[in-house]
């Protein structure tokens, strides 16, 4: 519980906390729609929240009155930290402010900086996230689960996120829907993915143009697919099939392999004449599996496999 508080309308005139459209800031000032994302990452008791662009603190004070024990706030805008210094102390200290650029932020170092460490399963995210940096910051995410670091070293954690809606499609969208791709893939491989609610633009302030979409993800605890698949092969294998996804398997696998497209297919055991987007997660694997063996028994070295710095890299 937290004691009353000034509304947040009134803190963001007191302080002068405009949002700045280069941060791609849009705040949620509606305390009834931040409870419904604090409490879509399951029961707050407990746990130790870690949220991204705080603001002015509606979803923080949610996640605090709710009940979590502890709060890492990370918010970059400098202009926001005495108001969220406000709320550590109404708080009870159980609130903790990290100013800092969440896409450079190792969260697991934070974790393990700030005295006790979080108990196995009890580490949440949660966040309104600028829908500029987004993606970037699930790709991220996405290295970190793949390597069991950063806060995905203790166990599940559970996610809510508020996307772009076009955004939250594509990483909840199932397999022979329209946005099924290589987003889809790359996050329904590592983590439970599902849609939580849509948000409309008219809760934002100011208004952006587009609605939101809070999306729940939770790592798995194994990848789905073969466990073997390199994923640098099913990097590859995904940009060059999806970018003629309107073309069968056959005619889009990598043209380098010539006459071999078939024994990849019959490796895989994947039909040739089905579109990318209606392979499942597990067929993917087992055909960048097949794809790998393939080039490696015969040597083929065209085209080049993506850099490790160039994994979840959504630009590449």
């Amino acid at each position: 519980a937290l004691p009353p508080l000034a509304s947040l309308a009134s803190i963001i005139r007191t302080y002068g906390l405009s949002a700045k459209s280069q941060l791609s800031q849009n705040f949620l000032l509606n305390l009834e729609l931040t409870d419904r994302i604090a409490r879509s990452t399951g029961e707050l008791k407990g746990s130790t929240v870690i949220e991204i662009g705080s603001g002015p603190g509606s979803l923080t004070r949610s996640c605090l009155r709710l009940g979590a024990d502890r709060v890492i706030a990370i918010e970059k805008d400098n202009r926001f930290v005495t108001a969220l210094q406000m709320l550590r102390e109404a708080s009870g200290n159980r609130l903790d402010v990290v100013q800092g650029d969440i896409l450079k932020v190792d969260e697991g170092e934070l974790l393990r900086s700030m005295g006790k460490v979080p108990e196995r399963d009890t580490v949440k995210m949660v966040g309104n996230l600028p829908f500029n940096i987004s993606t970037p910051l699930l790709f991220k995410w996405l290295r970190a689960i793949s390597k069991k670091e950063g806060p995905f070293a203790y166990g599940k954690v559970p996610m809510v996120l508020l996307f772009q809606k076009e955004v939250g499609q594509r990483i909840v969208a199932p397999r022979g829907d329209p946005n099924y791709g290589r987003l889809s893939i790359m996050v329904q491989r590592l983590c439970k993915a599902k849609q939580a609610f849509v948000v409309d633009r008219k809760n934002f302030v100011p208004e952006p143009k587009v609605d939101g979409m809070c999306v729940y993800l939770e790592n798995l605890e194994t990848p789905l697919g073969d466990p073997n698949v390199n994923h640098a092969y099913l990097e590859l294998m995904m940009r060059q099939v999806f970018t003629a996804k309107r073309k069968t398997l056959r005619r889009s696998i990598p043209m380098t392999l010539g006459h071999r497209v078939d024994a990849v297919l019959d490796m895989a055991q994947v039909s040739g004449d089905l579109r990318p987007q209606q392979l499942t997660v597990e067929q993917w694997t087992h055909l960048a599996k097949a794809y790998e063996n393939l080039r490696k028994d015969f040597n083929i070295t065209w085209p080049p496999l993506p850099k490790e710095s160039e994994l979840y890299d959504p630009s590449y």
